[in-house]
């Protein structure tokens, strides 16, 4: 059988637990699937159940976990799979870009597809903003003291909306992903 196709960019963010793939679980995920034009195909946005006993009071404070919301908004994590089924044909995966995107790939694979030996239809190789900010950190585009998703955006001048928050994490990569791609094709004189 020959490889997947990587046919679609996934911008993404998942909001977690922890920090240790196989032991903390997602607890918010958001997805704008588009294809290699950018153009948006689909998006997911949730809550996701999870178990509790998990959640450290530091990662709660952090990500904005409220029991009360969780309780009546949560989804179960399948629901995020049987999107990710449906919208990427056979065949294919999409390449996930986000701030760190390898954590949430290696959190939602060690969590939720190996054990049931499951097929991801996320690529593996993924687009990290980090890096693409490191980039434009070494280039003179920011001056910044680090590259932390808040750091680059200010320094872009693009609108964060709430931190660590999935949506508003995933948008705020996606305008990082677009603002690299703009000064690329102007680089190359492309339009």
């Amino acid at each position: 059988m020959p490889p997947p196709k990587e046919t679609m960019l996934i911008f993404e963010d998942c909001e977690t637990t922890g920090l240790v793939p196989g032991v903390d679980e997602v607890i918010e995920v958001a997805s704008l699937l588009t294809d290699l034009n950018m153009k948006e195909v689909s998006r997911f946005h949730e809550k996701i159940k999870f178990d509790t006993s998990k959640m450290t009071k530091g990662a709660a404070e952090k990500n904005h976990y409220d029991p009360k919301e969780w309780a009546f908004d949560a989804v179960p994590f399948y629901e995020y799979s049987h999107w990710l089924e449906k919208n990427i044909p056979f065949g294919s995966v999409a390449t996930p870009i986000g701030h760190n995107p390898k954590f949430d790939r290696d959190i939602i694979w060690e969590g939720y597809y190996k054990p049931t030996n499951a097929f991801f239809k996320w690529g593996y190789r993924v687009v990290d903003t980090a890096a693409i900010a490191m980039g434009f950190r070494v280039a003179g585009i920011i001056q910044v003291e680090n590259v932390k998703l808040a750091t680059v955006a200010d320094a872009l001048d693009i609108d964060q909306g709430q931190s660590h928050t999935a949506w508003d994490d995933m948008l705020t990569s996606k305008a990082i992903f677009e603002k690299f791609v703009e000064l690329v094709k102007k680089g190359h004189g492309a339009r």
